[in-house]
């Protein structure tokens, strides 16, 4: 019983936080906090989340695409981001990819202690590693596609389609186009 209604007070802080995040205000600090992520507006070419989404609770970001949460009935996961490839940071089987420190250093600025939104594509619930693969979004922005507009993380298409893909695979092209990120500071070869 007790456990039910500290998970219902859980739950009604982080819809409360929600409202007022997505409050309208004209203070440029309200703004930046309530996104969270940046204080301007979601570029437009990003989409909304569709899918029933369930909230959890960032612990740390691992690495630039993946998240250690904690999920609303109290267990620790870790969490995917579908659709995205960040170079590598923390993998010690792996050489440390170009960009892979600040992919990593990127993820824990915009996720690390926030309430999140995580939405599962209904065709892939587990990655080899036993990871959830979800999409994630903070303040109403896919941080998946935010991490590729910004040059953290590139589409992961290739390997694993999702529905989202031409989308990330326009952002991504637009961020090779602009060297933004890694893809201005990595040799492409």
């Amino acid at each position: 019983m007790r456990k039910s209604v500290l998970i219902l007070l859980g739950f009604l802080m982080v819809a409360g936080m929600l409202i007022l995040l997505r409050e309208p205000s004209s203070s440029p600090a309200r703004s930046r906090m309530r996104s969270g992520v940046a204080s301007s507006p979601p570029p437009a070419d990003i989409a909304p989340m569709t899918v029933t989404a369930h909230f959890a609770y960032v612990v740390r970001a691992v690495d630039g695409d993946t998240l250690l949460v904690r999920m609303g009935d109290g267990r620790q996961e870790r969490v995917r981001v579908i659709g995205i490839n960040a170079p590598e940071s923390v993998d010690q089987k792996r050489p440390m990819g170009c960009y892979g420190v600040e992919a990593s250093t990127r993820m824990h600025e915009l996720l690390d202690g926030k309430d999140i939104e995580v939405t599962p594509e209904p065709q892939d619930d587990r990655d080899v590693f036993g990871r959830l693969l979800r999409y994630i979004s903070f303040g109403g922005i896919d941080i998946g596609a935010e991490m590729i507009r910004e040059g953290y993380a590139e589409s992961y298409c290739y390997k694993y389609p999702h529905p989202r893909c031409s989308q990330y695979e326009a952002l991504e092209r637009a961020a090779v186009t602009a060297n933004v990120g890694m893809w201005g500071h990595c040799s492409r070869s």
